[in-house]
């Protein structure tokens, strides 16, 4: 009698078990990240601290070197047609400040969230984007800091904006002597949910 009731078992063994695996692949399905948009990382190091010279002159020593990984983010930034928004805990490199005023030169409209002890500590880089008409803004207590790195531009149009985010502040520091990393996308998702918090931010601070 058990010879009869195994040799039952048996045969309906593999459907039981597709049935249990099937269940479970379609409930862990839902997580897997399928979609049409772009990512890009960009890691830095401390290995380009020999670096640090060269971005003084904007000359690249090769792909590798950080004046490359600067300039491509420049670059990125200066194909801004309508807006650009950026909160950036520490904000001091050249290149990245540059980049703002050129965009606000050309129309774009600019606005940076920065900390406000940094923007203090480093005054003259703050003052320098705010005497070209860009508005910048910090939180209005010392006792709290904004540590934020992300920077998103031309939301108006779906098919233009961009976004970049990390662990990334945007200074000589950063770039040279640091691990860091950022992540550039197109994804309207993540782009909308930086917005959200970056217009969150820009009602509760306050003018540098």
């Amino acid at each position: 009698m058990y010879f009869k009731i195994i040799m039952c078992i048996i045969p309906a063994t593999p459907l039981v078990l597709w049935g249990l695996v099937k269940r479970h692949y379609v409930k862990f399905d839902r997580f897997k990240a399928i979609d049409k948009y772009l990512y890009e990382c960009k890691f830095f190091s401390v290995e380009k601290s020999g670096c640090r010279t060269h971005l003084y002159r904007s000359v690249s020593c090769s792909h590798k070197c950080a004046v490359y990984d600067v300039l491509y983010i420049a670059d990125m930034m200066r194909v801004a047609k309508y807006s650009l928004n950026m909160c950036m805990c520490i904000l001091t490199n050249e290149a990245i400040l540059e980049s703002l005023i050129f965009l606000h030169n050309n129309g774009v409209k600019v606005r940076v969230i920065m900390d406000r002890g940094m923007a203090f500590h480093e005054k003259r880089k703050a003052m320098r984007l705010k005497c070209k008409g860009i508005l910048v803004k910090v939180q209005k207590s010392w006792d709290e800091i904004m540590h934020h790195k992300f920077c998103y531009f031309d939301i108006e149009e779906p098919g233009r904006c961009r976004l970049f985010f990390g662990s990334l502040n945007l200074t000589l520091q950063g770039v040279t002597s640091n691990w860091e990393y950022l992540i550039f996308t197109n994804n309207l998702y993540m782009i909308n949910e930086h917005k959200k918090i970056f217009e969150s931010l820009w009602r509760e601070t306050e003018l540098f």
